[in-house]
């Protein structure tokens, strides 16, 4: 859509949506997205002093990121709509509130967080919060929790499961976290020349192709909660010690242990990534960023455990969940290295090659890490 045509649009909505109102013919239009999927636009009006503002993402009837060719239906903006709306309901404060989507257009206004930045950006400067970390922790557990099969009657939970069956997302999940980047024939793969063996002998392995099996169809069948569906540092937006998850149109019905995998093993791709480029020219501060990155992991499982298991979760259940989710962030780390969508945390061959060898690792012998301190120790092995 073109920005003239945006701007039409939105002046034909102000006595419609209450938060456009005032808006005028010469509000500024600012493209702020650089997703996979979607554009994204800040839009605001009256003055410097009163200026108001609101987020509007347009959705194309294709994958942003591959052009028109990978095409794809533009409702998946209505999915994202009304998971914000559940969300919003779920974990208040913890995501932006949703206030318009319309079909025709493929459009959707929400609250602009304008003073909040990607939490992936603030990581790769070496700013980390951990209770903006630990925030977003808690929103995966709230939203597990309130919208679990244990803990809704069977007819809002077949409910759940229409609204958010998602089948092309969730079928873009299982082709590039779990097929594609394991097929070295796949057009869409980006595998630098650095990891070449590794990707080879990876995907030749007959451990390896158990364990993605076993888990792709985990995430296509098992339906536990309601899922954000994508959750990781570039779904976050920050402000100091606030965080506030965006990017919703993954949203489905799956596995917790896939969110909450999703999200912790990022933080052992950030270890390996300040190990192997520390934008901290101290060693001394070196050494404390790393020390934080690793605390980090603790700090979000041990969140997400004391926010999302009843307290007679009996441990084997625990600790299935907990090594599924080493088992998805690891499928989830291969592809940022050697899949569709490479992430800019990873910026030297030497990151790359380590984040490869320890997804490998988690892959194949992943079972045997059963504490945090297991799982640092062997990020650390890495190094």
């Amino acid at each position: 859509m073109e920005v003239a045509s945006l701007l039409e649009t939105l002046l034909g909505l102000q006595h419609e949506v209450q938060q456009l109102s005032g808006i005028t013919k010469d509000a500024a239009l600012k493209e702020i997205g650089d997703g996979n999927m979607n554009f994204v636009y800040r839009v605001s009006w009256g003055g410097t002093e009163s200026s108001q503002s609101v987020i509007v993402k347009y959705t194309p009837a294709y994958i942003r990121c591959l052009g028109p060719q990978y095409s794809l239906t533009a409702s998946r903006l209505k999915v994202e709509y009304d998971a914000l709306s559940h969300f919003h309901a779920a974990a208040p404060g913890l995501c932006p509130e949703p206030y318009f989507y319309d079909a025709t257009s493929s459009i959707m206004i929400m609250q602009d967080m304008r003073t909040y930045s990607v939490m992936r950006s603030e990581i790769i400067q070496g700013n980390i919060s951990m209770a903006a970390v630990t925030s977003v922790a808690k929103f995966a557990a709230r939203v597990h929790r309130q919208y679990h099969i244990d803990h809704l009657p069977s007819g809002k939970w077949q409910q759940l499961c229409t609204d958010f069956a998602n089948p092309d997302l969730v079928e873009i999940t299982r082709q590039f976290l779990f097929l594609r980047p394991f097929d070295a024939d796949d057009p869409t793969n980006k595998a630098p020349e650095v990891t070449r063996d590794l990707a080879a002998e990876m995907r030749a392995s007959e451990a390896v192709k158990v364990r993605v099996a076993s888990l792709r169809n985990k995430f296509v069948e098992s339906k536990e909660c309601l899922l954000h569906g994508d959750l990781h540092s570039g779904s976050v937006m920050v402000d100091g010690d606030a965080a506030c998850v965006i990017d919703s149109e993954f949203a489905c019905v799956g596995p917790a242990a896939f969110e909450i995998g999703m999200y912790l093993v990022q933080f052992c791709v950030t270890w390996l990534a300040h190990r192997h480029a520390c934008p901290l020219p101290d060693t001394g501060q070196k050494d404390q960023l790393l020390d934080v990155v690793a605390s980090c992991v603790g700090h979000v499982w041990d969140t997400y455990r004391a926010e999302f298991f009843v307290s007679n979760t009996r441990d084997d259940a625990v600790m299935t969940t907990w090594q599924d989710a080493l088992g998805f962030g690891a499928c989830e780390a291969t592809r940022r290295v050697i899949g569709a969508a490479p992430i800019p945390d990873l910026s030297t061959d030497e990151s790359l090659l380590a984040v490869l060898r320890f997804s490998h690792r988690l892959i194949t012998n992943g079972n045997d890490i059963r504490t945090v301190d297991q799982l640092i120790n062997c990020v650390k092995s890495f190094a």
